[in-house]
């Protein structure tokens, strides 16, 4: 086996060499579905200054795979395609995550998107259509669950459809005078899965990373106040838009406010010259389910979560 190096995540430094590993696979894969987009890469990234739970393989400076875990129970990994020896340096990124995961204490409390994976496990999400990465997993011990997450995409070759809103209701991007309410709207949008610590400080560096632009962070504002939101990525050597994240008020959803901010983004995304749209959600997550097939959103994939009782 080639002889890699491995080493901690670094923060900023690092991030540019995620981003380009993660547009180099997302090109091997094209037109399916990929593992991480640049636009993962960051969003999973920018609070982080370096980190324990993000480990990086590098081949001289290159970096050629990388693995997050995200405690307790889950991680995630990509390795490059060029490399000749992937099931080997697989095994290696599937025994780092495994001893991360042993310093977790039993009784963490698991996100409510992932209890059904039970405890004292881990887990990683596969797509069913990637037998390369379910042999690597199962090969190791990992046996495919019932949870569930889903990949959709849509073209972007003809312009979506018009943003429809009642009135007084505008859609636009966000302006740095929001910031603020950006921050809280996105907290009230997700109190549903659980209690967010998303700030204005933390929606500030977000603001200051590679590959977000403000035109693409797009909101609608209701009554004075910010309503839905969604984050558009830009992968513009691939041709690629990814959304992460999407989300609306409770208070204000089924009225259109969601498929308003994915409809002005895309059209924003097919005039920097994108081709195709992509996002995914666990399919316990049956508003967003309902929001991307009513945005002209089609499924691509589905992707099993691979679990092993440690």
């Amino acid at each position: 086996m080639q002889r890699y190096t491995t080493r901690p995540y670094r923060g900023a430094s690092d991030l540019d060499a995620l981003i380009s590993l993660a547009q180099r696979t997302t090109a091997s894969r094209l037109p399916g579905p990929t593992y991480y987009h640049l636009g993962d890469v960051v969003w999973q990234l920018y609070r982080l200054d370096g980190s324990d739970d993000v480990q990086l393989w590098l081949d001289g400076s290159r970096v050629v795979a990388f693995a997050i875990f995200e405690p307790p129970i889950d991680f995630g990994f990509e390795i490059d395609a060029t490399v000749g020896d992937a099931y080997a340096l697989a095994g290696q990124l599937i025994a780092w995550a495994e001893s991360r995961r042993a310093l977790v204490p039993d009784d963490a409390a698991v996100p409510l998107a992932y209890q059904s994976l039970g405890t004292g496990t881990l887990s990683s999400p596969v797509c069913d259509s990637d037998a390369q990465r379910i042999g690597w997993l199962t090969t190791h011990g990992y046996a495919a669950q019932e949870l569930v997450a889903t990949r959709y995409a849509r073209s972007l070759v003809e312009p979506p459809p018009p943003v429809v809103l009642p009135d007084g209701a505008i859609v636009r991007h966000a302006l740095d005078a929001d910031i603020a309410q950006r921050a809280e709207l996105h907290r009230d949008a997700w109190s549903v899965w659980g209690t967010s610590t998303f700030s204005e400080e933390v929606y500030r560096r977000l603001r200051a990373m590679p590959f977000y632009e403000p035109e693409l962070d797009i909101v609608v504002e209701a009554g004075g106040a910010l309503v839905s939101y969604c984050i558009g990525w830009a992968d513009t050597a691939n041709g690629v838009g990814y959304f992460e994240p999407v989300g609306t008020r409770p208070s204000a959803a089924g009225r259109g406010f969601g498929r308003a901010v994915m409809r002005e983004c895309m059209r924003r995304m097919r005039e920097r010259g994108l081709r195709a749209a992509i996002v995914g959600t666990a399919s316990i997550n049956a508003p967003a389910r309902a929001l991307y097939v009513s945005s002209g959103f089609s499924v691509v994939e589905h992707e099993h979560f691979y679990l092993k009782q440690l």
